[in-house]
């Protein structure tokens, strides 16, 4: 069986390129105990991703309704919408009723804090890495007491902030 995914562009969001079998190359294929290889794939929350394939898809089921939108704009296409940092499961179906399941890791929009950091802090070099329960940060400041203001104005945006 094969499903393909192909190159798909929305207007100002990730490319999704390098057809393989059933995905892209940027998806991740998780282990599976005799089944059909579950892809991984990971949105911010409130991004939205475009999937393209070559088959027509009938349906679609999503576990976690609350952290993923999924909407169909044709026959061919799905689009994935990440409302809130979670993970979650959509397992779709082609026209011979054929599935398989995309492993979907909604991440924290970190976005925002990174414009505000860089805004407040335009010597340091910072970098924000969202994981599913806050953020970490990585930086070097000018002075060391720039620290906790960062981390002070990073907890502000999520609860949980690792430091590195």
């Amino acid at each position: 069986m094969a499903l393909w995914i192909g190159a798909c562009i929305t207007a100002s969001l990730p490319m999704i390129a390098t057809a393989s079998d059933f995905g892209p190359s940027e998806l991740t294929t998780l282990s599976t105990s005799g089944s059909l290889p579950v892809k991984r794939i990971e949105l911010r929350a409130q991004e939205t991703r475009t999937l393209c394939f070559t088959e027509s898809l009938v349906r679609t089921e999503t576990s976690h309704p609350e952290i993923i939108e999924v909407s169909q704009p044709n026959p061919q296409s799905l689009q994935l919408f990440g409302k809130e940092p979670g993970l979650g499961y959509v397992r779709i179906f082609d026209t011979q009723n054929r599935s398989r399941t995309l492993e979907v890791a909604i991440l924290p929009n970190t976005i925002e804090l990174e414009f505000v950091l860089g805004a407040q802090f335009p010597g340091a070099n910072l970098k924000v890495t969202p994981y599913s329960g806050g953020v970490m940060l990585s930086c070097d400041v000018q002075a060391e007491e720039q620290v906790d203001e960062i981390v002070a104005i990073a907890e502000d945006f999520y609860p949980r902030v690792l430091q590195n």
